[in-house]
């Protein structure tokens, strides 16, 4: 379906329409898990010679990859807030932006693998001689509540992310423009979830 299709269809729902799937090619799929295939081997190799650096390295991209996915969610839920129909001509940019956000829930192991590494706060050995603030944060600074907090952020990230694809791809089988006015409320749960737990993600 066309852009103009998918901007008419916004505009008018009472003529429901259908968004053909988009398929990606046998070259393409193997070209992706080769990169993909590279760069878990390079990570090995590294962990293996300077694991302090290839955790940290890890983390960067971890997190800058994992802000992209979110933005994917967030621009989604802003446009359901809003009742903007422009949107429905690129919601599926979006979607695929938050189709990570799952992924990165379970990448998060490596995360929790390089926190010794990474965080000098992990370690209370490590803290001694350290700031008198770093210190009297070891409450807040610690692996087993960083992990749960993370946890449950992204928890709820991915759900979230899950829900809005799912219900989106669900809109365009069965055509049933009721599903945006439910999104609208969970988009609004979203917004007010995301705005506390990715500011405190930040922190951490």
């Amino acid at each position: 379906m066309s852009v103009d299709a998918l901007a008419h269809a916004a505009h008018h729902p009472e003529e429901k329409a259908r968004v053909a799937p988009v398929a990606t090619s046998l070259g393409v799929r193997a070209l992706l898990g080769l990169m993909i295939a590279m760069g878990v081997v390079t990570f090995i190799l590294e962990v293996n010679s300077d694991p302090t650096r290839a955790y940290a390295a890890f983390l960067h991209n971890y997190w800058v990859f994992l802000c992209l996915g979110l933005a994917g969610t967030f621009f989604t839920a802003i446009h359901y807030l809003v009742g903007a129909t422009w949107s429905v001509a690129v919601r599926r940019i979006a979607d695929a932006f938050s189709s990570y956000v799952p992924i990165a829930f379970l990448l998060f192991v490596v995360v929790v693998i390089g926190i010794p590494h990474v965080y000098i706060w992990s370690s209370p050995a490590a803290t001694q001689g350290e700031s008198v603030k770093l210190i009297t944060k070891g409450g807040y600074l610690s692996g087993n509540l960083f992990v749960l907090r993370m946890v449950s952020f992204l928890a709820l990230w991915t759900f979230f992310s899950w829900f809005f694809v799912r219900t989106s791809t669900k809109q365009d089988e069965t055509r049933d423009v009721t599903v945006s006015k439910t999104n609208v409320k969970y988009a609004a749960v979203f917004i007010l979830t995301f705005a506390i737990t990715f500011t405190l993600a930040s922190f951490d």
